[in-house]
């Protein structure tokens, strides 16, 4: 979430709570609460994780989130992070699927060293269609020992959608995981 976003969300929340719906913000919270545990995408603090990975899992553990979504294992290996993850009280029900070179790209990116256009281009180029098959399986064995549920292709450029072939295409790579 972007910072003016955060901002706008959070006066009309205290704007709501002003005008007496502060009770239906508490139900609302409450029932998602019991409901679904909040989780956090750990993409938004990767400049921490980058400074200091377990510190910033255990800050995130003691901020009071249980659950929390990867980018892949964040070019590490997956082993040491799930030791992390158990060992701050953490657990991670899904995934980003990044390929393991892709995860430095996007990194760079986080941090301002290549442009939007650079980071699009280095992207499809990596997550090109006929990559799909070996990303989802990497996505996939690094899942079964991170614990996670789930595995979540995180953008398609319109590009790879300009025709029903390269739909088939696209889709054809997601066979494997029946």
């Amino acid at each position: 979430m972007l910072r003016r976003e955060f901002l706008k969300a959070s006066a009309a929340a205290a704007g709501a709570a002003a005008v007496g719906t502060s009770t239906l913000w508490s139900r609302l919270a409450q029932g998602a609460a019991a409901h679904q545990p909040i989780g956090l995408q750990l993409f938004t603090v990767m400049a921490l994780l980058e400074q200091d990975f377990e510190g910033t899992l255990a800050t995130v553990a003691q901020i009071g989130y249980k659950e929390v979504e990867t980018i892949g294992a964040f070019g590490r290996d997956p082993r040491k992070v799930r030791d992390l993850l158990d060992k701050y009280g953490l657990v991670s029900p899904s995934q980003h699927l990044v390929p393991g070179n892709l995860y430095d790209v996007f990194n760079q990116f986080v941090q301002h060293k290549v442009s939007g256009p650079q980071i699009q281009k280095l992207w499809q180029e990596t997550m090109a269609i006929e990559r799909i098959q070996p990303i989802i399986e990497e996505g996939i064995a690094r899942a079964r020992i991170l614990g996670q549920k789930y595995v979540c292709l995180q953008i398609i450029w319109p590009e790879q959608m300009a025709s029903r072939e390269l739909m088939d295409k696209f889709c054809k790579g997601f066979e494997y995981c029946r």
